[in-house]
């Protein structure tokens, strides 16, 4: 009986192996899927509910989210969702450096850039390497420090890795998540719960913000940005 049972169980390891495709055989439709999901991100508008979580700060707050190629932009309202307010509570632009605005101090904090929202990452997917990983799930490594993590069954984006930053993308609705969370150095920092994605053409008119003329300027680090004591959100 127990040398059924092993018996078995030998077949079983050895069938999932047969059936299972290697990734050599399924490296085209990987780098197809994945630079179709990035182009879906190119250019778009999403809002939500957020939450900050930095130390022993908690702020959830809705929000506008608006990329365009290599451009972001990121509105914490007071109030509801009535498109972006002329004030918010806390706005973040994301183009040739990152500037975090405060308008409740009159504060703009400005950082280096983010550079993954960058382009050129979708061109060097083709080149990219992919290892196929023991939980069901596929690894794609782009030229520098980007990992892209893949669900291995509908090669759907997991986690997003840079440096010491990483997103994971959750609870999947049709081709788009429902939550997305940032991480800094393996701690949650920012939980965004969607709900509504859109498409539209955005004007680059958007990432131009006028400050007051009294605005205060402050050079911060990106290790800064996400520390409680640099910056003052509420």
């Amino acid at each position: 009986m127990k040398k059924l049972i092993t018996l078995g169980i030998s077949l079983f390891i050895v069938g999932c192996s047969i059936f299972r495709a290697p990734v050599s055989r399924r490296e085209p439709e990987i780098k197809k899927q994945l630079m179709d999901q990035l182009e879906m991100y190119h250019q778009f508008k999403a809002i939500g509910i957020v939450n900050l979580s930095l130390k022993n700060l908690e702020m959830k707050s809705n929000f506008v989210l608006i990329k365009k190629e290599n451009k972001l932009r990121f509105d914490v309202l007071e109030g509801g969702l009535l498109g972006l307010s002329p004030t918010p509570k806390a706005q973040v632009l994301n183009r040739d450096s990152l500037q975090i605005f405060i308008p409740h101090n009159n504060v703009v904090h400005q950082a280096e850039a983010l550079n993954f929202f960058s382009e050129n990452y979708v061109q060097r997917i083709s080149n990219a390497e992919i290892k196929q990983e023991e939980n069901n799930k596929y690894s794609v490594l782009i030229e520098g420090d980007l990992k892209i993590i893949l669900n291995r069954k509908n090669l759907h984006i997991h986690k997003i890795i840079f440096g010491d930053f990483a997103l994971e993308f959750l609870k999947y609705k049709k081709k788009f998540p429902r939550t997305i969370d940032v991480f800094k150095n393996n701690n949650l920092v920012l939980k965004m719960s969607f709900e509504k994605w859109s498409f539209e053409k955005i004007s680059d008119d958007i990432f131009v913000v006028d400050y007051p003329e009294d605005v205060l300027k402050n050079k911060v680090s990106l290790e800064q940005v996400f520390s409680k004591g640099e910056i003052n959100w509420k």
